[in-house]
């Protein structure tokens, strides 16, 4: 009876290993074996409102939100990313708290505002970004937009004055070419939080459903920014 019996629990044993394997990460999500996030899409299209995967493709004129939720007490910044290839940081928004609670819901953009695609075919990156821990490049970015003057001309400055003559557009030979201008130290912060959180983002598993998708993690991984981007395409 005895090999019956640790056959038997082996047997069992492999079975619930086999069940866990195979849960997924909105299981994970929901009974909180995991750390995670449900990210959400809503298409306003002709007047009609649904929820739609991550990988839509949308059309000009469609409206779109955001929302997301953690199940865990979480730091989280979102940005975006335009065809211009500058970034802009869409949350933490003005009046939002830094540190969100599990299960509570925030909407990108607040309110009844859409998110419209114009006439310009495209690709937009939306940017998620969740930790346990404050996000350093968050709290620098807001220092650097506090900051005096910042974006503006000096006090007293004369305006330029236009040139006497026409240039030619003809650049003399061996002309260098113009160098593209630096980025600004906001967008040098949000490129460093981008790099840095999609680097860790490998850690994350993700279940893209049919109205709504599920990324988790493990709790040591969130101990750093930790990101996925969702590409908003546009045709």
């Amino acid at each position: 009876m005895k090999p019956m019996t640790s056959l038997l629990a082996i047997s069992l044993c492999w079975l619930t290993v086999t069940a866990s394997a195979q849960k997924d990460s909105r299981d994970l999500y929901l009974q909180r074996t995991q750390p995670g996030a449900k990210l959400t899409l809503t298409l306003k299209r002709n007047g009609k409102i649904s929820r739609v995967p991550l990988n839509t493709v949308f059309q000009s004129g469609d409206r779109v939100a955001f929302n997301f939720e953690t199940n865990f007490a979480a730091y989280v910044a979102v940005m975006t990313k335009g065809s211009s290839g500058k970034r802009k940081l869409l949350f933490p928004y003005s009046g939002a708290k830094d540190r969100i609670n599990p299960n509570e819901s925030f909407r990108i953009p607040t309110g009844e505002n859409w998110f419209v695609f114009d006439n310009t075919p495209g690709r937009e990156e939306l940017v998620f970004v969740m930790s346990t821990r404050p996000i350093v490049e968050v709290g620098q970015l807001y220092q650097s937009l506090q900051l005096p003057n910042s974006g503006k001309p000096p006090a007293n400055t004369a305006p330029a004055k236009p040139p006497t003559s026409t240039p030619s557009t003809k650049p003399p030979a061996n002309t260098p070419l113009p160098k593209p201008p630096a980025m600004t130290e906001e967008q040098e912060i949000l490129a460093a939080l981008n790099s840095r959180a999609l680097k860790n983002g490998r850690d994350l598993n993700l279940d893209d459903k049919v109205e709504e998708a599920y990324v988790t993690t493990s709790q040591k991984a969130l101990s750093e920014p930790i990101a996925i981007t969702i590409y908003l395409k546009h045709k």
